[in-house]
């Protein structure tokens, strides 16, 4: 597991330029059959078009991490 806190892109400067931040925690579980599933969670999320705006940018961004870290360990380039 790694946890730490998140603050917005600038994209969001309400937010960003606002010290708000949320927190990120990443499980990692080792499969029987040798695989790792990876389970990625982000937490402290509020009500508000900022906010939105906000989840919209890492829900198209944490798919492009993921998937860079599992060409990584998959000993991709």
């Amino acid at each position: 597991m790694i946890a730490f806190s998140w603050t917005f892109p600038p994209d969001v400067p309400e937010l960003r330029y606002a010290g708000e931040m949320t927190q990120v925690v990443v499980l990692f579980d080792e499969q029987d059959d040798g695989q790792v599933r990876v389970q990625l969670n982000m937490h402290g999320w509020q009500d508000g078009e900022a906010w939105d705006r906000g989840w919209a940018y890492f829900d198209r961004a944490w798919d492009l991490v993921l998937e860079r870290l599992r060409v990584v360990f998959d000993g991709g380039d």
